[in-house]
């Protein structure tokens, strides 16, 4: 075969001539000097698959190191141990628990290339949805941006079309609990991830806590196995929006996506993808409903072994307690001491030898700023939060108040003093700056 391959290779014989000539096959010898991607035909991928019915043509969803260490066991077993407690104590029916999550909207169809994978079942939506809100990147109202929305959605605008502390709170929170219903006896369940606009909001938290709504976050990281709308109802209607954003750009190719033309299309996504059967699903995915703290396997947490870690404290101003043993790395100063003269005879050549320096410690970094605290799964509404919040944010009011005051006492006032008319003419015209500390 390879002298086959080096006389055609060599322009001496051609492909059939040298087959013939070598004795070997004219397919393989023809397969061997072919150049390109060496890709297999799609008639031969249809084969494969026929012959294996377990896999499929799939599209590959996006993941991060982040969410490959957040998913572990201990955060997961500590989030079904609060929900567990929650359905224990107020006996929430799986109408009354709900789950909350945004997602955005582009004027350009997204694309991704698809792989192979196992076949599994598709997830579908729930039976209730509350109607969604939008948050539109502009400043002033305008109702061309409500035509073809939902029924009942809400439409607030922003400039920057992000959601805000303000907006989750007065606008989203009010229409959840005219949606919702919850009393006193009929509590209501809302599952949130740790956005900082769902933790960090004191009117929200006191909100839910008048009106009997108890809030569970999840761990970081964990969306996309624990947040029952990521998992089951934000991919398909991503896709059901693509394909709408398609049919529109084909129906009117003389023209581009705006903002006024995204109500229809994601009202037609979205009537799609809410179906009567996707919050079962989604719930029972993600064990919340059926409670079911086992519903992930081991092999699921394998990621997250693979990048455990000790946590390490970098705090220079912690002070040791005394009985520690605490070991200072140093750099070592090297001690003079004198050495008998090695005899060299004549017929020796001089060797000289060095010692290796050793690489300096290198102190890492200070960061003026701390470590950043790791958000953690939680009831935001209990009471140890909730004052843990409020003292958190007293706390930060006295330190912009200390740092007014200090700005303001540093830089000293100055007042404009005019001289004496009886001054000359030139004098008298001029005004002095005279500060307060020397008065």
């Amino acid at each position: 075969m390879i002298a086959a391959i080096r006389a055609v290779r060599s322009d001496e014989l051609s492909q059939n001539a040298a087959a013939r000539q070598y004795d070997v096959p004219v397919a393989t010898l023809h397969r061997r000097l072919k150049t390109g991607k060496k890709l297999a035909v799609w008639d031969w991928v249809y084969s494969f698959l026929k012959r294996n019915k377990t896999i499929s043509l799939r599209t590959p969803e996006n993941t991060s190191a982040a969410r490959a260490s957040g998913f572990n066991k201990a955060s997961v077993q500590t989030f079904f141990n609060l929900l567990g407690s929650l359905i224990e104590k107020y006996k929430f029916t799986p109408s009354r628990i709900n789950n909350c999550d945004e997602t955005g909207l582009s004027t350009m169809p997204n694309k991704n290339v698809k792989v192979f994978s196992l076949k599994g079942k598709k997830n579908s939506a729930t039976s209730h949805y509350t109607p969604p809100l939008i948050v539109i990147p502009r400043v002033r109202r305008n109702p061309i941006y409500e035509i073809g929305l939902p029924p009942e959605t809400v439409v607030t605008f922003y400039s920057s079309g992000w959601m805000q502390s303000d907006i989750f709170s007065d606008i989203w929170f009010a229409h959840f609990l005219k949606h919702s219903h919850p009393t006193k006896e009929n509590p209501v369940l809302l599952i949130l991830d740790g956005h900082v606009t769902h933790v960090k909001n004191l009117k929200e938290i006191e909100k839910a806590r008048e009106n009997h709504v108890h809030i569970l976050t999840i761990p970081p990281h964990t969306s996309h196995r624990l947040q029952p709308l990521d998992v089951a109802f934000m991919f398909p209607l991503s896709n059901y929006y693509t394909q709408e954003l398609k049919f529109w750009q084909r129906n009117t190719p003389n023209k581009i996506v705006e903002t006024r033309d995204v109500g229809p299309i994601f009202g037609k996504a979205y009537a799609k993808t809410a179906s009567a059967s996707t919050a079962v699903n989604e719930f029972r995915c993600t064990g919340i409903y059926p409670y079911n703290p086992n519903i992930f396997s081991d092999d699921l947490f394998a990621p997250s072994e693979l990048t455990e870690r000790e946590n390490v404290i970098n705090d220079e101003n912690q002070v040791p307690k005394p009985n520690e043993n605490i070991l200072v790395a140093r750099p070592k100063t090297p001690e003079l001491r004198k050495q008998p003269e090695p005899q060299i005879s004549p017929d020796e050549e001089p060797q000289c030898s060095y010692g290796i320096p050793r690489t300096p410690i290198r102190k890492p970094p200070l960061n003026s700023m701390g470590p950043r605290r790791r958000g953690k799964t939680t009831v935001i509404t209990s009471s140890p939060y909730l004052a843990e919040l409020k003292e958190a944010k007293n706390k930060c009011l006295k330190d912009v108040k200390q740092v007014k005051r200090k700005i303001t006492l540093d830089t000293p006032q100055r007042r404009k003093v005019t001289k004496n008319k009886e001054l000359s003419t030139s004098e008298s015209e001029e005004e002095v700056l005279v500060p307060d500390d020397l008065c």
